[in-house]
């Protein structure tokens, strides 16, 4: 799980135990994780706001610009393009 996700999703899935969530990964928002070794890149960090925004959060500005020729989970794109 290098890409962040929504802690309590995967707690509900069961994807993660709550000492896996706990250990193995860092908060970057509320109820946002990535893996502890993870390395936040522009677009990483625009996923994880995004998600912590209850996906419905546009990129624009200085993040769009550097995100621009990344490629992002399609969710995102797709949302932030309504």
């Amino acid at each position: 799980m290098g890409e962040p996700f929504i802690g309590r999703e995967a707690l509900t899935a069961g994807r993660l135990t709550p000492y896996q969530l706990r250990s193995q990964f860092v908060a970057i928002h509320r109820d946002v994780y990535v893996a502890r070794d993870t390395r936040l890149t522009a677009a990483s960090r625009a996923t994880a706001a995004w998600l912590w925004s209850g996906r419905a959060a546009v990129v624009a500005g200085s993040t769009r610009g550097r995100t621009a020729t990344t490629p992002m989970k399609s969710s995102a794109v797709e949302a932030a393009s309504r």
